[in-house]
């Protein structure tokens, strides 16, 4: 086996515990029957109604889930990153069922795909391959159910808030700042674009944001943590 390759790929397993606590022929098997997988912003992993085959595992980057209506409205599930696990993949692949979703790379990654064939033979013969099975699956239904929850119940300024001040704090950008749509946002937030619109500009008036063509930047943090709950 390529040398850089075996390097490539450890650099995504390691990310995963299951991969760190199997057995060190376990362990070798995984890297010798997994595929490194590099892919850009805007790819498509899987669409909605396909068959996946195989099981990634991201070591770098993100990918976004979400459901569309035929009049192209979105509502974000969730997202996975370095070390996280998609339900949807994970059960697609394992029951050889169509996916109910579509996943997207938002940012650059840089994966591990696993045969799902394979990934069922280990799950039935080593406890942290199951482990890692089940905890991926509830801890994702508990975000999706929160999700639904703030949907239901929360008032719109408030998430939208709650959203920008949680990528404003991920940013490297002095003064902070976040590059998206308004669509965009509005696929996060599980709302129409003139909605949001309408929102952004209010915390602009208010001084909390200024909006800029395609970016949106943090002006004043206190006005606009007027708007969360």
């Amino acid at each position: 086996m390529d040398s850089s390759a075996s390097v490539g790929k450890m650099k995504v397993f390691e990310q995963y515990r299951f991969f760190r606590e199997a057995p060190a022929d376990l362990r070798a098997e995984m890297i010798e029957r997994g595929n490194e997988v590099r892919a850009p912003a805007g790819t498509v992993l899987f669409d909605r109604g396909g068959i996946c085959n195989d099981i990634a595992l991201i070591g770098a980057g993100n990918i976004r889930i979400f459901i569309s209506n035929q009049a192209g409205r979105e509502i974000t599930l969730y997202h996975v990153g370095a070390g996280e696990t998609c339900p949807i993949n994970l059960l697609g692949a394992l029951q050889g069922r169509p996916v109910p979703a579509t996943a997207i790379v938002e940012s650059d990654i840089h994966a591990v795909v696993l045969p799902g064939s394979a990934f069922r033979e280990w799950m039935r013969q080593h406890d942290g391959v199951r482990s890692f099975l089940i905890e991926g699956l509830a801890g994702r239904f508990v975000e999706v159910f929160e999700q639904v929850n703030e949907i239901s119940f929360s008032k719109l300024d408030e998430r939208l808030a709650d959203f920008l001040m949680q990528r404003f704090a991920e940013s490297r950008d002095t003064p902070p700042s976040l590059v998206g749509t308004h669509e965009h946002l509005a696929s996060e937030l599980s709302t129409a674009r003139e909605v949001v619109s309408r929102l952004l500009r209010d915390f602009e008036r208010s001084g909390a944001v200024d909006l800029g063509r395609g970016r949106i930047t943090l002006r004043n943090a206190e006005l606009l943590a007027r708007f969360q709950r």
